[in-house]
């Protein structure tokens, strides 16, 4: 079902002159509770990829200078490797995250279909600091999945999207669009950065490339913000299409 799916929406975007793009993510929002170490709120952090029996993968993300000698798990998994990491200093305060993977490994592969971890640790305090890992299906599959609050980690949201932001259309119409917050749960705010979007056809596509919202805009004020609300959707991917005087502009949305 998800391979025809998939076709439809290919098929649609081909129609409609939009290019794809070889592409797959997974994308981790969470949010750090300190345990109350002695150095809170300051604290190291570091989320990496590993396959199911524990493989180290890949680092995703890490904040952590002289102290991440602390961040034990993930030296003995990684030893140090950052390549193609998201780096920097030791974090002053505890904060809401999202990291992606671009589903490659340290040679710049693709990474083959199967079961992963993405995995979090962080510590306050010269000691082994809390973890947390969440376990997807790398697969043709859309997965979303909401783990429950955790002592040292809430606001969990976790999409693993097959297509990745592999949506263009040939011009940079694209560019001029704003979606914010976006994941959401539903409400999403669009804003127009652009004059030549002031007026023209909105649209938003389920995965199966059905139109499930329509709407005009017309003299929209540059930088004014549209309301969509999807809350009544099931989660998954979403397409934004806005059509305006021949330009195409195509944005993905994700619905927790």
């Amino acid at each position: 079902m998800k391979k025809i799916l998939y076709s439809l929406l290919v098929s649609f975007m081909l129609m409609t002159g939009i290019q794809t793009v070889d592409a797959q993510t997974a994308t981790f929002t969470f949010k750090t509770v300190t345990p109350g170490g002695s150095f809170s709120p300051r604290h190291v952090l570091a989320v990496w990829i590993e396959k199911e029996d524990g493989t180290f993968v890949k680092t995703l993300f890490l904040r952590a200078a002289a102290r991440k000698a602390y961040l034990y798990t993930w030296l003995a998994k990684s030893s140090n490797n950052v390549v193609d990491a998201i780096t920097g200093t030791t974090l002053t305060s505890h904060q809401s995250h999202t990291v992606q993977w671009n589903c490659k490994d340290l040679t710049g592969n693709w990474a083959p279909d199967g079961n992963y971890k993405i995995v979090v640790e962080f510590t306050d305090q010269h000691a082994q600091g809390p973890i947390f890992s969440q376990a997807f299906t790398k697969s043709s599959s859309v997965s979303t999945i909401s783990p429950a609050n955790q002592t040292n980690f809430i606001d969990m949201n976790f999409v693993f999207d097959p297509l990745g932001v592999g949506f263009e259309s040939f011009d940079e119409a694209s560019n001029a669009i704003e979606i914010f917050p976006n994941p959401s749960h539903g409400n999403f705010n669009i804003r127009f950065n652009s004059s030549m979007l002031q007026s023209g056809n909105l649209q938003i596509l389920d995965y199966s490339g059905r139109i499930i919202e329509s709407q005009f805009v017309a003299n929209q004020a540059m930088n004014a913000l549209i309301p969509i609300d999807l809350s009544k959707h099931a989660a998954g991917i979403y397409l934004l299409v806005f059509k305006s005087e021949g330009q195409i502009a195509v944005r993905k949305l994700l619905l927790w």
